[in-house]
């Protein structure tokens, strides 16, 4: 690749055409749906670049692909993406970040993963050791996050909590007051709804709740108990209650 400039000894590119699709793809990846179906990347003349910068940029002719690495970071339409290498296919139009994979929204939201792969349609994907800190305070963990198909996101084994992590004496840290788990949850963005399954609800570290969620509308879960998850992006307002083992919530 032509390297388009240079900057404090880093390479530095305007990236157009299909690597900047690719990369606004992994950057609008973990955005909640309505954002994300708003921002989808296109290839065309007048999309807008990707600004990339990497202490190393590389084709390669024979596998096809372009490496970015060593403190990578791109940036389009005000989210940022930070990891330690970032690798395009040039055969199936697919790029992976590998690393510390660390994306800020422009809401202060940050979302963790050791690795990232997506399409540059945002048809398919996946993220391994995927964590977020919500704006507002709330966290959220999965072991893994798959894509299987457009408008559908698998979670398996999620951990959310609003409640925030505090340090008491001699340096430790106190765990949240509560935490909701689920062995999985399932993301529907098209009737904007989360199916969980075999849910826990935890009360320092003691389990109070298991198997559930009723929906009810986002105005009531605001002003129902505190118990209430509130959360953006993947996780929806709910409100607790017993019922049939896989259930859902808005």
């Amino acid at each position: 690749m032509t390297r388009s400039g240079e900057v404090a000894g880093r390479w530095f590119e305007r990236a157009p055409g299909p690597w900047a699709a690719a990369l606004a793809a992994i950057l609008l990846a973990s955005a909640g749906s309505t954002a994300a179906a708003q921002e989808r990347p296109a290839v065309s003349s007048d999309q807008p670049v990707v600004v990339l910068e990497a202490d190393t940029l590389v084709k390669d002719d024979a596998t096809q692909t372009i490496t970015a690495e060593g403190n990578v970071e791109a940036r389009y339409q005000g989210r940022t993406l930070r990891t330690k290498r970032l690798i395009y296919n040039l055969v199936d139009n697919t790029i992976r970040a590998q690393g510390g994979v660390e994306i800020i929204d422009p809401d202060g939201t940050v979302r963790y993963a050791d690795e990232v792969e997506v399409d540059e349609r945002l048809d398919t994907g996946v993220a391994t050791g995927f964590g977020a800190r919500i704006a507002g305070g709330g966290t959220a963990a999965a072991a893994a996050a798959v894509r299987p198909s457009p408008g559908r996101n698998e979670l398996q084994r999620v951990v959310y909590t609003a409640c925030p992590i505090c340090k008491v004496e001699g340096g430790k840290t106190e765990g949240p007051t509560w935490t909701l788990r689920a062995r999985s949850a399932v993301q529907d963005q098209n009737s904007k709804m989360i199916s969980y399954r075999d849910v826990v609800l935890q009360f320092g570290g003691v389990p109070v709740i298991r198997d559930c969620f009723r929906p009810t509308s986002a105005a009531t879960a605001a002003s129902a108990h505190s118990t209430n998850s509130r959360t953006t992006g993947r996780f929806h307002r709910s409100r607790i209650s017993p019922s049939r083992r896989a259930c859902t919530a808005t």
